[in-house]
């Protein structure tokens, strides 16, 4: 079961390694360009719903539960529903639908909290101003 698992984890890596690069040189080209890596946020200047999420799972795997929260409190439900995914993926015969449900309500609870700390001005901070609010300075 192990090694079917394994099998399988390499051939996703194998099928997806043109992407996985690509996002590599992507990730390294707007950290140095625009010190963030969130396309939204690039462009816009302001956080997205899942900024955050990254800073919330590095908290939480490190034991941080409150800076885990404060950073996007969606990370709670998120990793959970991840765990399934790969288990699901790795170790199941059989596909789980109900996880892209769960899926579907994690996203909407991830854009209610997004909308909650919109109106709250309670945003993460980004390091970019965006480019729209660039363009606009210029114009």
């Amino acid at each position: 079961m192990l090694s079917q698992a394994v099998q399988r984890l390499k051939s996703d890596i194998k099928n997806c390694r043109v992407a996985l690069v690509i996002l590599a040189v992507y990730l390294v080209v707007t950290q140095l360009i625009f010190h963030n890596s969130c396309p939204f946020a690039i462009c816009v200047g302001f956080a997205c719903p899942g900024c955050g999420l990254t800073r919330a799972a590095l908290a939480l795997f490190c034991g941080n539960f409150t800076k885990a929260w404060q950073s996007n409190p969606t990370i709670f439900l998120w990793v959970p529903l991840i765990i399934a995914f790969a288990i699901t993926r790795y170790f199941c015969t059989k596909k789980k639908s109900c996880l892209l449900i769960l899926a579907g309500f994690t996203g909407v609870i991830t854009m209610g909290v997004y909308v909650y700390r919109l109106v709250e001005g309670n945003l993460v901070e980004v390091p970019c101003k965006g480019i729209l609010v660039l363009v606009q300075q210029i114009i």
